[in-house]
């Protein structure tokens, strides 16, 4: 008969900052962080913890992060999306009632670019004139006319 001990250390729930929250990092604050477009930061664990259990469902159901870019159609190096793996980390780690873990284990903070985070255009056309869009209700469609400056001129004609 063989008896095999693994000791507590093999079975360790993981924790947020270990194995979180590069997760999060790499996935997720591109737009949950301050003054962008999620509606919550995710970038401390004071911040994430409250919303561990709708992570985990999010993430069960393929909803976060967003990717809808069909993966059999090559690699995108802004993929976003999590590898089965790193879902049942999360998950994991939300059924262990999401410790913290030692914080010396932590990830450097991710620096961001503000504004404009992707490759400079090559050109940038600007409306003539402000175009308001309503939040909700129909925009019937419509022609509008933008003069464009050809980027070799800078303008001039």
């Amino acid at each position: 008969m063989l008896f095999v001990f693994l000791g507590a250390a093999a079975f360790a729930a993981p924790t947020f900052h270990k194995d979180v929250e590069p997760l999060l990092q790499q996935s997720c604050q591109e737009c949950h962080r301050p003054s962008e477009i999620a509606p919550m930061p995710l970038v401390t664990y004071q911040q994430v913890r409250p919303w561990a259990k709708g992570i985990k469902a999010a993430v069960l159901a393929g909803k976060m992060p967003p990717w809808p870019a069909d993966p059999h159609f090559g690699k995108f190096s802004n993929d976003r999306s999590l590898t089965k793996a790193q879902i049942d980390t999360i998950v994991a780690w939300v059924d262990a009632n999401a410790p913290e873990g030692n914080k010396a284990d932590a990830p450097k903070p991710r620096t961001w670019v503000e504004g404009w985070n992707i490759s400079k255009p090559d050109h940038i056309v600007e409306m003539p004139q402000v175009f308001e869009m309503p939040a909700s209700g129909t925009v019937e469609y419509q022609y509008i006319v933008v003069p464009l400056a050809s980027p070799r001129t800078n303008g001039s004609r």
